[in-house]
């Protein structure tokens, strides 16, 4: 008897083809900012604007979660529109409110009269844990799935969280997380963001103006300063295998090539910044 690794292997392999087929995936309305940028590095927003080619390679284990995900994801708006006649993938078109963005919703249904746009977002065991003790979802997500139903002038967002795995022990009900269990927020965006003090709509339209001022930047020719939302300018980017500094840098695709640049605002006709679109001209 011999162990291998041929089903593995087989999947890993077509994961990394689709990756490379797919590419850089255009906006909904083909404008620079997309909803899902929302809570990001103002750098790291405008390296995808520009189609940087990331500097990291991606994990194994990352593409098979990405995959894992999608599925469950998919499970959900097959559920969801099955049991609230949900419809999926709803373009989105932000420019008319005069923001640079567009994207896709992962749905929109009627509930009790209103429109309502929901946000599907799978995650490990231990966020979902936190999301069920402090009963807050993450900021930014608000911000994305806010931003999609000002464009489609919908009544409330609907968050979804889904988890993909099993984590703790069922002797200890407070700690287990079991693989499927989910933790729900539904929002209208007169409604106040916990913590926050503004409404849904309020800060769903911040970070729609933030980004649509990282879009005018690029269109300027500037890559803007290494700048994260909730903890600021990060003039050292930390080590990716530490603990230290915010986590969005040492997971960031392009954590090589933004250490390689000043941190802060530069044009982007002084430094060297290989893209996607070089490739595909090759």
């Amino acid at each position: 008897m011999t162990q291998v690794n041929i089903a593995r292997d087989a999947c890993l392999k077509t994961l990394h083809e689709e990756r490379e087929e797919e590419g850089h995936r255009p906006t909904a309305f083909g404008t620079l900012g997309r909803g899902s940028m929302a809570g990001g590095c103002d750098r790291s927003i405008a390296f995808d604007m520009i189609e940087a080619r990331p500097s990291e390679e991606i994990l194994d284990s990352t593409l098979m979660a990405f995959k894992t995900g999608q599925h469950l994801h998919e499970l959900v708006q097959v559920a969801m529109t099955k049991q609230h006649d949900m419809d999926c993938e709803v373009p989105v078109d932000l420019r008319p409110l005069g923001y640079l963005i567009s994207g896709h919703a992962d749905g929109v249904y009627i509930r009790d009269g209103f429109t309502v746009v929901a946000e599907i977002k799978t995650k490990k065991a231990y966020p979902i844990k936190l999301a069920r003790r402090n009963f807050t979802p993450e900021l930014h997500e608000i911000q994305q799935a806010g931003m999609y139903a000002l464009g489609l002038g919908a009544d409330a967002i609907h968050l979804i969280y889904y988890a993909k795995d099993n984590a703790g022990t069922v002797r200890k009900p407070s700690d287990f997380v079991a693989a499927g269990e989910t933790v729900e927020w539904l929002l209208f965006l007169d409604e106040e963001v916990p913590g926050d003090g503004r409404t849904v709509g309020q800060v769903a339209a911040a970070e729609a103006t933030r980004i649509t001022a990282i879009a005018g930047q690029v269109i300027d020719g500037l890559l803007p300063e290494r700048f994260i939302p909730g903890h600021g300018t990060v003039p050292v980017l930390p080590d990716p295998g530490s603990m230290d500094g915010p986590w969005r840098c040492r997971y960031c695709n392009y954590w090589g090539l933004c250490d390689s640049l000043p941190a802060e605002q530069v044009p982007m006709g002084a430094v060297l910044i290989p893209t996607r679109k070089e490739e595909t001209d090759v």
